[in-house]
């Protein structure tokens, strides 16, 4: 049962303005739901576990992940799961067929089907990827679904709402982002081979499809493709360059994908918009390397193109005695960033408990970053400066740890993050679709705090549909989808 902070809460830090007390940087907004959290229910399921969330112009917040059904013969069946909350953390009863704010579907209906990512287009319809696969779960393909701003299957998505994509062999969905020209693009991994005398190999995978849900034959090969980097990898998350403007900004609209190279540490790719290799990027549009003093212990799950263009990825190292949060950033030439970290090598480590996990990132307009993650299985956050340095500005010390109940596989699970309007910031994640939403009203240089009642208005993007016609080189920038609220304040450093 929900319930409303005391001072003494661990997660909220008071401090006195002209005599009054008011929230800092990082407390929980108790607006949402009371205290600043919720979980969901799906009525008749027996599991439910959020894999990601996007935040509307309105303040709603859509999550999604996977949920589990148990039939009466006993087998289990799997379904997309989407959640939309309203802005004070209530279920929208507006949403769905059923009007209960909640929406299950297979992708087809007779299979079982994961939700890993969502996004917003610009008219305000719900992109939602995953994976579908048979009932031995070894048949796996790219699965995209779309939905009304009501939360119906949009008919006008390949007719039925979803689409099925098998890149190459067996493919499995990680992200989704959508282009300026409403193009979806989800990426993932995709497994070849494998037999009695030789091991099943895995690489980035990528598909790209037109906005009425069809492979984009203008994109590599049939709207899709895989990168190999000659081990074990795939591709965890995505996103399009649309720092700057075209004509000044060389590789606005180009695609980078980052991930896992398992036994050889962390990956990131760069495509041209026609999804060919850009080689203007590290010499072949590829980088494999590692975090500083972990070996083969690097793992990366979220990425975040800064407005200079500077792309920085979140992750974490792991050791037997140390295991912190981790972020690199690199220039756009694939170089990495040595004015980045403390150390001054382009890294920044966040350690807050004894094992910390990142697995998401966004960015302020000035350069100052959010990080989310876990830390002892519980939600985390921690701000950081423009050079990648704890902002002290932020939570207690820089951090932010919000425990939300028990639950023993949450350390394995992605916690995702979203800006909200008004200054806030939506996590989500775990078992129950576990919510949680927190002020960001400091990080500014002089670290004042801001009456929460009267918060300036946070800018998450172009939320009004495209002007007709063709964009200038040298104009104003295209229009850009709002990515789940990647980019967050003008205010923060």
């Amino acid at each position: 049962m929900n319930r409303l902070p005391t001072p003494c809460d661990d997660a909220i830090r008071f401090e006195p303005l002209e005599g009054r007390q008011m929230f800092a940087a990082g407390a929980l907004d108790t607006t949402f739901s009371l205290d600043g959290t919720e979980t969901v229910t799906f009525p008749g399921a027996d599991n439910a576990i959020a894999a990601d969330l996007a935040v509307q112009p309105d303040g709603k917040t859509v999550a999604v992940g996977t949920v589990r059904f148990t039939l009466h013969d006993g087998t289990q069946t799997f379904r997309f799961g989407v959640a939309r909350m309203n802005a004070d953390g209530t279920l929208d009863k507006s949403f769905g067929q059923s009007k209960t704010g909640l929406v299950t579907f297979g992708v087809p209906d007779s299979a079982n089907a994961h939700a890993a990512s969502v996004t917003l287009q610009l008219d305000g319809k719900i992109v939602v990827a995953g994976t579908v696969n048979d009932s031995s779960g070894h048949d796996s393909r790219f699965a995209v679904a779309r939905l009304t701003t009501s939360g119906l299957l949009d008919k006008s998505f390949d007719l039925d709402g979803k689409q099925v994509i098998r890149v190459k062999g067996t493919s499995v969905a990680h992200d989704v982002t959508v282009q300026a020209d409403g193009k979806i693009v989800v990426v993932g991994g995709d497994t070849n081979g494998g037999g009695l005398f030789s091991d099943a190999d895995s690489d980035f995978a990528i598909a790209r499809l037109n906005p009425n849900g069809s492979p984009d034959q203008t994109f590599a090969s049939g709207g899709k493709r895989i990168v190999g980097l000659g081990e074990t990898e795939f591709a965890s998350a995505v996103a399009i360059d649309y720092s700057g403007v075209p004509g000044v900004n060389p590789n606005f609209g180009k695609i980078i994908m980052v991930g896992h190279r398992f036994g050889r540490g962390y990956a990131m790719v760069r495509l041209n918009g026609d999804g060919s290799l850009d080689k203007t990027f590290s010499g072949d549009g590829s980088l494999v390397t590692r975090f500083p003093g972990f070996g083969f212990h690097s793992t990366v799950n979220g990425l975040v193109i800064q407005p200079n263009g500077k792309t920085v990825l979140v992750g974490h190292a792991d050791k037997t005695s140390d295991a912190p949060m981790a972020l690199v950033r690199y220039n756009t030439d694939g170089s990495i960033d040595n004015s980045f970290g403390a150390d001054g090598n382009g890294v920044a480590f966040v350690r807050i408990g004894r094992v910390n996990r990142g697995t998401d990132v966004i960015s302020g307009a000035k350069g100052g970053l959010v990080v989310a993650g876990l830390s002892d299985k519980k939600f985390a956050l921690a701000g950081l400066t423009r050079d990648g340095r704890i902002d002290t500005s932020f939570g207690i010390g820089g951090s932010v740890v919000t425990d939300l109940g028990e639950d023993r596989n949450l350390n394995t699970r992605l916690i995702r993050m979203a800006a909200a309007p008004n200054r806030r910031i939506t996590l989500v994640g775990g078992t129950g679709f576990k919510t949680a939403r927190y002020l960001d009203i400091g990080g500014n240089l002089l670290g004042n705090v801001i009456n929460p009642g009267n918060l300036p208005q946070l800018t998450i993007g172009t939320t009004t549909p495209p002007s007709p016609g063709p964009i200038s080189g040298s104009g104003a920038a295209a229009p850009k989808p709002n990515a789940a609220g990647r980019i967050f304040s003008e205010l923060r450093i």
